[in-house]
């Protein structure tokens, strides 16, 4: 899951969003509370406009992780981004 998960944040950041999408996808197929894998795909939901999914994703990652300082900070910037399509 994680080489899946990794593989799918290096898609993102290369702007190849459905490759990214499939490999986010198939890191959760094999681990559901891969941390990773759902704040990446948190922003694939942001980016397309889709807030609920989004903080659905992020706030699944905090709970798994919560003294993670990264998925704490991505929470604030879905809610940031939420805030902005108001």
């Amino acid at each position: 899951a994680d080489a899946w998960a990794v593989r799918g944040a290096a898609n993102y950041q290369l702007q190849r969003i459905d490759a990214a999408r499939d490999d986010l996808e198939q890191a959760l197929a094999l681990d559901p509370e891969q941390p990773s894998a759902l704040t990446n795909r948190a922003h694939l939901h942001a980016d397309a406009g889709r807030a609920d999914e989004a903080l659905r994703d992020i706030e699944r990652a905090v709970a798994l992780r919560p003294d993670g300082a990264a998925a704490l900070g991505e929470w604030y910037l879905a809610l940031r981004r939420c805030a902005d399509w108001s």
